[in-house]
């Protein structure tokens, strides 16, 4: 059964309680041109950041019914079904790899649900966290061209990987609130202020995908004109969205 809300309802219902809950901001979160002149962006970008980027993918959930449906030999029906994009199609996964290897945390994030009621009522109560499945793409591995997806129980431990099958390890959502919540950096970023260290976590991530993408000289000439004259932020945070189509989530230390 396909879902009836869309991945932009999810992702904002979960980016929001998030930021609400976990003490976290979008990296590229909306400036008014008069703090910018003012130079008072509300967070002091000369100070060190407050932990480190936690990178979300959002997905939603098919709900699986049928005891024919494939992996139900696996995870007991009913359960939920989060696809993955082939790599003939695309190669978000491997770029998620790649953010992995570099240290960030990254997270696919589905709901246990599938209606825009649960939707709702999960995001009056304050469940989002409690009721979306997490998984680590590493922890999924590398994929091929063929189609695959995790089908997973609302409140499991693993999930299954079809069509290999592989069992995969979910993050309990403690793991996940330690993640966003986190105050500790890199050891040798530690020196770097919050707008050295986003332009440093932005540009690493373009070499990412230059490399995985092949990009065309004209494409990077793009991004190096975007680079020029965009804030930090702002700049993460379009290149997160655009080229890895996730979200970006950091803590930056708040004036006294």
């Amino acid at each position: 059964m396909k879902p009836d809300i869309s991945e932009f309802s999810y992702g904002y219902a979960l980016t929001s309680e998030i930021i609400q809950t976990c003490g976290t901001s979008l990296a590229g979160a909306p400036l008014f041109p008069s703090l910018i002149q003012e130079g008072d962006l509300g967070y002091d970008l000369r100070l060190p950041i407050v932990g480190a980027p936690v990178f979300l993918q959002f997905k939603l959930s098919d709900h699986m019914v049928r005891s024919t449906a494939e992996g139900a030999d696996k995870v007991p029906i009913p359960h939920y079904r989060m696809h993955l994009r082939p790599l003939k199609y695309s190669r978000q996964h491997n770029l998620l790899l790649a953010l992995e290897r570099r240290g960030h945390r990254v997270f696919y994030a589905a709901p246990e649900f599938h209606r825009s009621s649960d939707l709702n009522r999960a995001y009056l109560k304050g469940e989002m966290i409690q009721k979306t499945a997490f998984f680590r793409p590493h922890a999924i591995g590398h994929l091929d061209d063929s189609s695959h997806f995790v089908c997973f129980n609302a409140g499991s431990s693993h999930g299954f990987l079809c069509s290999e099958p592989i069992s995969i390890e979910r993050e309990a959502h403690l793991i996940v609130r330690e993640a966003l919540t986190g105050n500790t950096a890199k050891p040798q970023e530690r020196d770097l202020s919050a707008r050295d260290y986003l332009q440093k976590v932005a540009d690493e991530l373009i070499a990412d995908w230059a490399e995985i993408t092949r990009a065309s000289y004209e494409a990077k000439k793009m991004l190096e004109e975007i680079r020029r004259t965009r804030e930090p932020r702002e700049y993460l945070n379009w290149v997160a969205q655009t080229l890895f189509d996730c979200v970006v989530l950091i803590r930056l230390r708040r004036k006294d």
